[in-house]
């Protein structure tokens, strides 16, 4: 269903739940509450912005994104699935396919304190050809007090398959100069520039291309913001690991879709499951993965 009349009839509600067409064509729904607003594109299952009430946007979106179907959308919260990081083959997109096709309305609700709305994704000609099997990918995204993401993934398939996942946001700071990470202390990381292991000590702070894969399950942390006077709280559950990433001057002049100057205003902090301790489904089973997101003044 992409007709906008009916998506508002079917699922919409008059100042909380509402659909419409971007300026690129593609569908997306908004959420709001008097905690704040959600913006998702069905092209990807993509969160593209959250401004709870009182604050500016939490979500870091590049100006030079290419918004087109078959390209990814370089900010937001893409969900990388069913891999995580490089493809199985070469020929495949990094960061797996879900963010590349379109997403199906399931269901919306709301009550006094929170929007949500469920998203999903299936097994389709298109997919089959590039990952054989079966399946159901759930995505529940509600506001409140926080921003909760919730993604399910059921196998319906007869053999079992793995999957590496991240819910992967990226986060929009004042300045990365004035920006740190609180709660990574005394924790493994493995600095996948230099293939080195090492431990954190102290807060982490962003002073060139970083991209730090960190230990552990159900990390939580908190990205202190110094220059919008924030805190971002990230919390999280299912996954073993997180991946901290800013690519700095050199690395965004060569991204081609990702401004020169824009790696100033983000940083990745991303639970994964990664590919080297991928999640085994088995068939009529079902694993989730949950990320919530709470912005405070500091």
């Amino acid at each position: 269903m992409t007709d906008i009349n009916e998506l508002n009839q079917k699922f919409g509600t008059a100042g909380r739940i509402a659909f419409r067409k971007s300026a690129y064509g593609m569908t997306e729904a908004v959420l709001v509450n008097g905690y704040g607003s959600c913006e998702i594109s069905l092209y990807g299952g993509q969160i593209l912005n959250y401004r709870p009430t009182g604050h500016n946007p939490a979500l870091f979106m590049s100006r030079e994104s290419e918004r087109k179907f078959g390209k990814q959308i370089r900010g937001g919260i893409p969900i990388c699935w069913p891999w995580f990081g490089a493809p199985p083959s070469k020929e495949l997109p990094r960061h797996g396919f879900a963010r590349l096709m379109n997403w199906e309305i399931l269901s919306s609700s709301y009550d006094s304190k929170m929007s949500e709305i469920i998203i999903g994704l299936q097994e389709s000609e298109e997919s089959l050809a590039i990952w054989p099997h079966k399946f159901e990918l759930v995505q529940k995204i509600s506001i409140s007090d926080n921003l909760s993401i919730e993604v399910t993934t059921f196998n319906k398939d007869n053999k079992p398959f793995e999957v590496s996942q991240s819910i992967h946001p990226y986060f929009k700071v004042r300045d990365i100069a004035d920006t740190s990470v609180i709660g990574l202390e005394n924790l493994t990381y493995t600095d996948l520039l230099s293939k080195k292991k090492e431990t954190q000590i102290g807060a982490l702070c962003i002073k060139e291309e970083t991209y730090y894969i960190y230990e552990g399950e159900n990390q939580s942390c908190v990205i202190r913001d110094a220059g919008l006077k924030r805190n971002i709280l990230i919390t999280s559950t299912g996954m073993n690991k997180l991946a901290v990433w800013n690519p700095w001057e050199k690395k965004s002049k060569k991204l081609n879709d990702f401004g020169d100057d824009e790696y100033k205003k983000m940083i990745t902090v991303a639970p994964v499951q990664t590919a080297n301790s991928p999640i085994s489904v088995k068939p009529g089973e079902k694993v989730s993965i949950k990320t919530a997101i709470q912005v405070v003044l500091s």
